[in-house]
């Protein structure tokens, strides 16, 4: 097997329910190559503008209004990295309160996860992402622009040890610094019971510089891994992911992909982003989101509910190129 087929799906032009992304800030404590520019400052944005980051009030009120136009079957809390979010936990509890039946994610850097994860377990999250692009810790300097890959271990340990439903780790493919590495992750993911995904590089802000250089697609990562480990056959795929077992060291472990350059699954894709500006976008490559938080100062409640459906039906126009603007502003 040497390539990943393609999957026959169907799109969903008017979803009865949506997976919505919630980023809780734009800042990080790393500043990786492939989402954040350099230099000395945490927050990115536009020159001069300064938008208010709304507080947790606020963004409930908000995701209730999506809620009630559509409802949201699965919540992803991402950043920046989240977990710098002062008021986290509570926003968290909330969250699960408001959305007592949908699935409660949070994906983190996991360097400041060591310490945190049963209070997020408790809080009601339910499934973990943990971004790891390397093993070797010299690449993860030059990678990340930052020390700390011994607390992303240590996080990904004290994850397993708390027991959430799911716990994966996320792998954006970069020839130059982990594509030899791809085995050695399967490894590791297997070792701590994870699922590992493998996302492809996408020319969106920073990553456009990288792109021609660096991209690696899903097949040829696919490839490298059943070199070192049997393939058992594949999962059921979904709409935007390409799963498979492989028998890893005598471990059944669960590989993904995500294959949106290779194997565009725009047409398959129900998530909807909420910024912590307020902003709701359909897609990553929207020029610009819809200000929600303008519309609920103006009492615009009806233009609130119409918006969310014509993101979440995907009715807003759409670009045909990726942006320039960084991806760290809307939570990838």
């Amino acid at each position: 097997m040497s390539s990943i087929p393609d999957s026959a799906q169907s799109a969903v032009d008017c979803p009865s329910s949506l997976y919505l992304r919630l980023s809780v800030t734009p800042d990080c404590n790393l500043k990786c190559l492939y989402c954040r520019p350099g230099g000395p400052g945490r927050t990115v944005g536009r020159a001069g503008a300064k938008p208010r980051q709304l507080d947790n009030e606020r963004l409930l009120e908000l995701v209730s209004r999506i809620n009630d136009a559509v409802p949201v079957r699965k919540l992803r809390i991402t950043g920046g990295e989240p977990l710098l979010r002062p008021g986290l936990v509570d926003l968290v509890m909330a969250l699960h309160s408001l959305l007592p039946e949908a699935d409660l994610c949070l994906t983190t850097n996991a360097t400041l996860l060591e310490d945190k994860t049963l209070d997020l377990k408790r809080a009601g999250i339910r499934f973990l992402n943990i971004s790891l692009d390397t093993l070797d810790s010299s690449v993860f300097r030059e990678l990340s622009r930052s020390r700390g890959l011994s607390r992303v271990l240590a996080g990904i340990a004290a994850a397993e040890r708390a027991g959430f439903d799911r716990l994966k780790l996320n792998t954006v493919l970069l020839r130059s610094r982990n594509a030899d590495q791809v085995a050695e992750i399967v490894s590791l993911a297997a070792r701590r019971g994870c699922e590992i995904r493998f996302v492809e590089l996408m020319p969106f802000g920073e990553g456009a510089r990288l792109f021609e250089k660096e991209f690696v697609s899903a097949d040829e990562a696919f490839a490298r891994i059943e070199k070192r480990f049997p393939c058992l056959g594949p999962l059921p795929a979904s709409p935007t992911a390409r799963r498979y077992r492989f028998d890893v060291e005598g471990r059944e472990t669960v590989v993904g992909f995500i294959p949106a350059i290779s194997h565009p699954f725009c047409q398959y894709c129900d998530r909807i982003r909420l910024d912590s500006f307020g902003r709701i976008f359909s897609c990553l490559r929207s020029e610009k989101g819809v200000n929600l938080d303008r519309y609920l100062n103006e009492g615009r409640s009806a233009d609130v509910a119409a918006h969310v459906r014509a993101v979440a039906g995907k009715g807003t126009k759409q670009r045909t190129e990726w942006p320039r603007r960084s991806m760290v502003l809307l939570g990838g």
